[in-house]
């Protein structure tokens, strides 16, 4: 439902045929893809525009001092919410069990930790989870803080074990990676699995399912996850412009919006000059094997 003049450039062959007055003239500008295109096309980008970069992690940087905007959102949101997600459900009878790879700490499990510290939630660090005892009728919330597979997966396999000799009650938090990580994805539900992701889509939700046989009617194919991430980035940034004018990109953070696959959330930040995707959904593996995304 949305008129659109639509301006496409292949940046592996036609950058040189984008200059400022190309930019001056549209209203959204989506891409380039790389962050040694974006750079270049920063440098000509009016002071007026912004640049939306649609998938380069690396381009988070970008934002800081040029006018970009990170339309995917950083892994690091996805603990920050993990951490605001831990302590909303806390209860004063249930503990916090820190599983700590004891090879040491990656740059995830460093950043889950200090994630965990900015709430002040407390917890109680253990290595060897054979050790550890787990009094029956006890309720505890584990997170586990490795940067190896191997690590979190064999966590979890030991954690399935310890749920099924008793009543114990045991809620395992994590992000994408850990679900990323687990060999058995039934041995998640068991666990009452919470974790954050970036990226995730609800088949069971209307909208969809309206995607999908729109874009098999239209294409005569499956749409995969970059035909999600497409539509969700241009869908978002669209209807800002529409709804806001030419200056769409000052109003962002009051557009919260979600989309199909992601979801966009900006904060007001003065100290960028462009701005960074927030935005990290929170998934529910119940123990009846269903999926809840909050």
């Amino acid at each position: 439902g949305i008129a659109i003049e639509l301006n496409v450039f292949d940046s592996a062959d036609n950058m040189t045929a984008i200059d400022e007055g190309v930019l001056e003239n549209n209203d959204v500008i989506l891409g380039p893809v790389s962050s040694d295109d974006l750079t270049r096309l920063l440098a000509i980008c009016p002071a007026d525009k912004m640049l939306i970069s649609p998938l380069e992690p690396k381009a988070q940087a970008l934002a800081d001092s040029l006018n970009l905007i990170q339309a995917p959102s950083p892994w690091t949101c996805q603990y920050t919410e993990i951490a605001d997600w831990i302590s909303s459900e806390l209860r004063f009878n249930e503990s916090v069990l820190l599983i700590k790879d004891e090879e040491g700490l990656g740059e995830q499990a460093e950043c889950l930790i200090a994630s965990l510290d900015s709430v002040k939630v407390k917890y109680l660090i253990v290595s060897n989870l054979s050790e550890e005892s787990f009094p029956k009728g006890s309720k505890t919330k584990c997170v586990i803080a490795s940067d190896r597979d191997e690590f979190i997966s064999s966590a979890i396999r030991t954690l399935n074990t310890i749920v099924s000799t008793g009543d114990r009650s045991i809620t395992l938090y994590g992000t994408s990676k850990t679900r990323n990580a687990a060999t058995d994805i039934k041995g998640l539900h068991n666990l009452d699995t919470h974790f954050t992701a970036s990226y995730f889509i609800d088949y069971d939700y209307p909208e969809v399912k309206d995607f999908i046989l729109k874009y098999r009617a239209l294409f005569n194919n499956e749409p995969g996850s970059f035909a999600f991430q497409g539509y969700d980035t241009m869908h978002y940034f669209l209807n800002a412009a529409l709804t806001y004018g030419r200056q769409w990109h000052k109003k962002l953070p009051e557009y919260n919006r979600k989309g199909l696959q992601a979801d966009f959330e900006f904060q007001e930040d003065t100290t960028r000059t462009g701005n960074v995707n927030s935005a990290a959904r929170r998934i529910h593996l119940n123990k009846d094997l269903s999926t809840f995304v909050h």
